[in-house]
C-alpha cells in the first residue's frame, strides 16, 4: 500500500508518517512546503490546485492522510489550508480515477462551546465552531460528506481531539509548556508561566493516536467520522504537572497569572470523547 501524508514536517505529521513507514506493508511518501526536503519528501503548495493534482497523478497513491493544518487565525488562511486543499485532493483522486481512501483529519474544535453535561461528546453532536481553525475543519467535515454521498468518494474524517507529543506547535498547550521548560532549563527565563490550569481536556499520545488512525482508515466507513482521543478528560494542570516531573522540576518555578474574564466562547470547562465508535473499528475482522 502507498501512502501520501501531507503535512509530514508538522509534529504529528513526521510521527505520523515514520510510525506508518516502519510498517513492512507501507510505502510512504510525504509532501512539504517548500525548504522542507529528504529522500520521500515531495514539494507541494497545498494552495495550488494544479500542484496538488500533480502530485496525485505521479505518486497515485492508494491512502491518502490529509495531516496538513493551518491554525492562523485568519479565517481565509485556514479556510484555503484545512478544507479547500482537502476538497482539491479528493477531486485530484478522483480525476485520476483512483479509488484511493483519504482520511481527512477533523477537530475538537468543530464542537465549539461544549457544556459540562454534554460529555462524552459523540461524533453526531452539532457542530458549533467558534474559531476560525474550528470552522475551516468543521467546513471540511461537511466536504467530505458531500463527496462520499455525491461521488462515492472514499472519504472519512479522524476528529482528533488534544494531542501530547513533542514538538507541537506553541499555540497548543503541551508545545508552549514544553518551549517554556526549554527556556526556562537554558536560563533564559526565571518562571513558567501560565493562566488558566483548571479545565480538563482529552490528551492522547502519538502510538495510541497513530494506531485509531490506521485503524479508521482500514475499517471506517466511508462518509463516516470517526473520533481519536483517550475517551477521558484530564486536568491541563496535571498535565504540566506531569511534564515538569519529567524535566526533574517543581511547581517553585511556575508563575500562575491571574488573567481577565474567560474569552466569549472559548473558555470550555471540560471536553472529553466517547471513542466506542472508533474502538468498535478494532474488532472488525
Amino acid at each position: 500500500m502507498k501512502a501520501l501524508v501531507t503535512g509530514a514536517h508538522g509534529a504529528f505529521g513526521s510521527y505520523f508518517a515514520e510510525w506508518l513507514a516502519q510498517r513492512p506493508e507501507w510505502e510512504v511518501v510525504r509532501t512539504a512546503r517548500t525548504g522542507h526536503t529528504g529522500a520521500d519528501f515531495i514539494p507541494c503548495d497545498l494552495n495550488d490546485p494544479a500542484a496538488i493534482r500533480a502530485v496525485i497523478f505521479e505518486i497515485r497513491p492508494t491512502h491518502v492522510f490529509h495531516l496538513a493544518a493551518s491554525f492562523s487565525g485568519n479565517l481565509d488562511v485556514d479556510i484555503a489550508i484545512n478544507a479547500t486543499s482537502a476538497r482539491h485532493l479528493i477531486e485530484s483522486v478522483r480525476e485520476a480515477g483512483l479509488t484511493s481512501r483519504v482520511v481527512l483529519f477533523g477537530s475538537a474544535a468543530e464542537y465549539g462551546l461544549v457544556t459540562r453535561s454534554e460529555n462524552p461528546i459523540k461524533e453526531d453532536r452539532v457542530l458549533c465552531p467558534v474559531s476560525s481553525y474550528g470552522i475551516s475543519k468543521a467546513l471540511q467535515t461537511h466536504l467530505a460528506g458531500f463527496y462520499a454521498h455525491e461521488f462515492g468518494s472514499d472519504v472519512v474524517v479522524a476528529r482528533i481531539f488534544n494531542l501530547i507529543l513533542p514538538g507541537l506547535a506553541e499555540r497548543m498547550f503541551p508545545g508552549r509548556m514544553e518551549r517554556q521548560i526549554a527556556r526556562f532549563k537554558r536560563g533564559e527565563t526565571d518562571k513558567i508561566q501560565v493562566g488558566n490550569l483548571e479545565n480538563w481536556r482529552d490528551y492522547i499520545g502519538g502510538q495510541q493516536s497513530a494506531e485509531m488512525i490506521l485503524d479508521i482508515s482500514t475499517h471506517g466507513r466511508r462518509g463516516e467520522i470517526y473520533h481519536v482521543a483517550s475517551g477521558k478528560a484530564i486536568q491541563m494542570r496535571q498535565v504540566l504537572e506531569e511534564m515538569l516531573i519529567k524535566n526533574d522540576l517543581t511547581w517553585s518555578v511556575v508563575q500562575e497569572k491571574i488573567e481577565g474574564g474567560p474569552r466569549s466562547g472559548y473558555d470550555v470547562p471540560i471536553i472529553y470523547a466517547d471513542i466506542s465508535k472508533t474502538q468498535s473499528l478494532s474488532e472488525e475482522p
